[in-house]
């Protein structure tokens, strides 16, 4: 359920192609692995060096692992919205190689009901038995993670994950990177610092999940006010698996605290800010974790009315019917959702759109399609936004020392009545997010 804005949130992808094939090798292949000057940070990890597994001269195969149903079946809506974008591009005749070969997408998924132990299973048997070139948004910070020793040894590029941890900028596991989703510990110091400028004397609760993500965006605001006057008067955390959050907002609506942040997903998230703006006698300011426009419309009425969370482009927005990125996004997502009977906006689409059309501009941008390249282009990356469904006033942008695509946030106030989020500040930390673990 995370970021079905950004990349919105969520997005997915696996391929499907037969054998190893001939795909062109570079530099990066050469000596059983060792790698050229440039792509060596990453084959130096390998234990065997597979340069062209799913890559045939006119395919490449992809794998995604996400939850397709269950209770969190809205973290891996993200999938129609990749295969949407591979559905255009195969129609154009695939994605074109520095070899000047067009290569359609087949991507192979399955469902892991955003169970780690499913997900890291699901790999396997994706790198191993389908044999797939690379991973795209695999759904999960916990099961990106989990996953990192299958993909560091085998070489396989775990790309653009629908994740924000911080941990996947780790310099020791270079074959793994976020998402176009903001990295988690960037939102821990995008709070901060939106609250030394426009609250310098607050004082605040948090509400978080019991989790990575809510241990990197506690952990990073606390960074982020070292030194400054915002003080936190309390902090709870919460299950992923709790049915009721009520006695969580309970303990903090006692401290009267000027601002509340809420780190949750989904379900969850909707549940805590609900129950704040009910409460009869405590009305803090909301900060909410990135959450889509999609979402924030199923509160109870009049909940949550003033709240500050990510913002973003709400392609559900009759008024941008006729703008051309997101006119071509609704014609070739929305035969997926249609199809697979997702009952959500199709703005839920957008993480994995994102995703896809990422992959495909590293494929392009890459010196050869081989999984090194293709990785170092990923780490190498300032993408064509024409191509992305993005909101404007960040720097997106990857290198090998900064692989944080998203560094910190466009701040929306959420008008209830309206249903729709006006800008009310641009923190762009680009360059500013340093790997840090938080565990």
């Amino acid at each position: 359920m995370k970021r079905l804005h950004f990349l919105s949130v969520a997005a997915c992808l696996a391929l499907v192609t037969s054998g190893c094939g001939g795909g062109a090798v570079s530099q990066s292949a050469a000596g059983g692995g060792s790698g050229s000057d440039k792509t060596t940070y990453l084959t130096k990890t390998c234990t065997g060096y597979q340069p062209t597994v799913g890559v045939t001269d006119d395919t490449i195969k992809i794998g995604y692992s996400g939850a397709l149903g269950g209770p969190f079946a809205t973290v891996g809506v993200g999938l129609w919205g990749m295969l949407g974008y591979f559905d255009m591009v195969n129609a154009e005749g695939g994605i074109q190689g520095a070899d000047g070969k067009k290569r359609k997408v087949e991507v192979v998924y399955k469902d892991d009901q955003y169970q780690v132990a499913t997900t890291k299973a699901n790999v396997q048997k994706l790198v191993d038995d389908d044999k797939v070139f690379a991973l795209l948004g695999i759904v999960g910070s916990s099961a990106n993670q989990a996953i990192r020793p299958i993909v560091n040894n085998g070489c396989v590029p775990d790309m653009f994950a629908t994740a924000g941890a911080p941990e996947l900028g780790d310099p020791s596991y270079p074959w793994a990177i976020n998402g176009p989703v903001s990295v988690y510990s960037g939102e821990g110091l995008t709070y901060a610092n939106y609250l030394k400028e426009h609250s310098p004397n607050a004082t605040v609760a948090i509400m978080s999940q019991n989790d990575d993500y809510g241990k990197a965006e506690v952990g990073s605001f606390k960074d982020g006010i070292a030194g400054s006057q915002v003080k936190i008067a309390k902090e709870v955390t919460f299950e992923t698996t709790d049915a009721d959050l009520s006695g969580q907002v309970t303990t903090l609506a006692a401290t009267k605290a000027d601002v509340v942040i809420v780190i949750a997903l989904g379900a969850q998230m909707l549940q805590s800010i609900n129950l704040i703006s009910g409460h009869p006698e405590w009305k803090p300011q909301i900060i909410a974790a990135p959450i889509a426009v999609s979402q924030l419309s199923q509160l109870n009425p009049g909940a949550g009315d003033g709240l500050l969370t990510g913002s973003s482009i709400n392609v559900d927005d009759p008024k941008l019917e006729s703008d051309p990125k997101v006119a071509t996004f609704r014609k070739w997502v929305q035969p997926q959702f249609s199809k697979n009977n997702v009952k959500l906006p199709v703005s839920a689409g957008v993480g994995g759109w994102n995703e896809a059309a990422l992959f495909a501009q590293s494929v392009t941008n890459a010196p050869a399609v081989t999984r090194a390249d293709v990785m170092d282009a990923a780490h190498n990356l300032k993408p064509d936004l024409s191509k992305i469904i993005f909101i404007d006033g960040l720097t997106l942008q990857t290198t090998p020392d900064d692989p944080y695509l998203v560094e910190g946030m466009v701040i929306g106030k959420w008008d209830s009545k309206a249903k729709a989020l006006s800008t009310v500040d641009t923190i762009d930390l680009n360059g500013q997010v340093k790997f840090k673990s938080y565990k």
